[in-house]
């Protein structure tokens, strides 16, 4: 699900984004009727200020995986976050490689993730800085290719959540 920025004011509260969606499950308040069991992502786009760490304006990937356990939940966010690498690979015509969980573009880091489990539920950040800051580099983007980049990395998440999950559930017949 893509927030738009009136959505997203009235869903930080006209507020930065600090982290606040780690600390319990996202559910139907904010899904509705689209919730699914296999996993679920929110994009907006935000300023940010989290660990000291304050960003003008950044795009925030927030995933849920239910009852996924915390090996599982960092195998997929790992498995995500290179796919994250290849879609602005391929957007940006730019080099991004990935470590662990942060992505690298021309050699300097652009992503800030974070993590935590709720009631079985892992949930998890990538914060990607599309405006100027002094802490980390950023990805200058026009507004016509951050959606196109929310697009994509909604689509992205969801492909992959339905090839791994339904598959388990078609090995366990």
């Amino acid at each position: 699900m893509i927030y738009d920025s009136e959505q997203t004011k009235v869903f930080l509260g006209g507020k930065e984004y600090r982290g606040q969606l780690l600390e319990k499950q996202l559910g139907t308040k904010i899904f509705g009727e689209s919730l699914s069991p296999l996993g679920n992502i929110l994009c907006f786009e935000s300023p940010v200020s989290i660990n000291q760490v304050n960003l003008p304006n950044a795009l925030v990937f927030t995933a849920q995986l239910p009852f996924t356990n915390s090996f599982g939940g960092v195998c997929f966010q790992r498995l995500y976050t290179a796919q994250v690498g290849a879609v602005l690979s391929q957007l940006l015509d730019r080099n991004v490689e990935v470590s662990g969980y942060t992505l690298f573009v021309d050699g300097k880091p652009v992503t800030i993730t974070s993590q935590n489990i709720v009631k079985e539920t892992f949930l998890f950040t990538i914060i990607l800085p599309v405006e100027q800051n002094d802490t980390i580099f950023h990805v200058a983007m026009e507004e016509s290719l951050k959606e196109s980049v929310k697009q994509q990395l909604v689509g992205c998440f969801y492909r992959l959540t339905g090839s791994i999950f339904q598959q388990i559930q078609n090995d366990d017949i």
